[in-house]
């Protein structure tokens, strides 16, 4: 099958317009990437803004948080033992002895 002049005014009339949608698709590829690249950039940015806790900072305060409540247990537990023993100055026993702390046993 050939081509005739009818076909060729056809071709040469629509080749203007099959030109500006093959530049259409070659610049949207470069224009998708481009604003991809913009997108990663302002992401990126604002990641370096924004203040970030990392792991170890948040072990460090549950570990804190653990022992803040170990001793106010503790607390609580002294107080009761406290509340239940208590103890007066005739419970207590005290040694006085003049002679401690004042003779050093190099003997033994």
């Amino acid at each position: 099958m050939s081509i005739k002049p009818v076909d060729i005014q056809s071709l040469f009339a629509k080749m203007n317009e099959v030109s500006k949608e093959q530049s259409l698709q070659k610049e949207s590829v470069a224009l998708q990437q481009s604003q991809t690249a913009r997108n990663q950039i302002s992401k990126e940015l604002a990641d370096d803004r924004r203040v970030t806790h990392s792991l170890e900072e948040n072990r460090l305060n549950s570990i804190k948080d653990d022992e803040a409540g170990r001793q106010e247990q503790d607390s609580r537990q002294k107080r009761e033992d406290n509340s239940q023993k208590p103890e007066t100055e005739q419970d207590r026993i005290v040694v006085k002895d003049q002679d401690i702390g004042r003779h050093i046993d190099l003997t033994g």
